[in-house]
């Protein structure tokens, strides 16, 4: 705008000292001053994510004073735009079968990707009723791996280790 006032100033278009309602020349050309490079398309970063889509086996470490176990989930991965969506269920317990109970523990990431790293909520429901926990997932370069955690009351209480199927 400060461009292409200054050249009507200059081509004699606006007179800054003449009254607001003065009426330019009808045949006055204008020189429009080229705005700033086009920045590179937001299409281009959420494209990369794409690579994200898919199935993702993760194992969730709980530290002790959070009971020590170890989880295993298995993960449909969907993206939209920049943002990352893990739903799944858990597939192992410390490395045993579930029980009945355990085979409806349904979990639930939603994360916000900048970069390699998204940081949003981890969502677990079991019995009806759901918990949600900050989480955040950081993504090797090839992005075939993953690594996280989760905290509970601010500490973190989870560590996590992810690999696509």
């Amino acid at each position: 705008m400060t461009g292409l006032i200054t050249a009507l100033i200059q081509t004699g278009v606006i007179d800054p000292k003449a009254n607001s309602n003065a009426v330019p020349p009808v045949n006055t050309a204008v020189t429009h001053a080229s705005g700033p490079p086009a920045s590179p398309s937001p299409n281009a970063e959420n494209d990369h994510y794409k690579a994200l889509i898919g199935k993702w086996e993760v194992i969730e470490e709980r530290s002790p004073e959070f009971g020590g176990a170890k989880i295993t989930w298995l993960y449909d991965a969907a993206v939209s735009g920049n943002v990352l969506t893990l739903t799944g269920k858990m597939h192992a317990f410390n490395g045993k079968d579930l029980s009945p109970e355990q085979k409806g523990i349904r979990s639930t990431y939603v994360t916000t990707m900048m970069g390699s790293t998204g940081v949003g909520e981890f969502k677990k429901t079991e019995k009806g009723v759901t918990m949600s926990y900050p989480a955040t997932i950081r993504f090797e370069d090839d992005q075939s791996t993953l690594h996280g955690t989760i905290d509970i009351k601010g500490q973190q209480a989870c560590s996590l280790m992810g690999r696509k199927l």
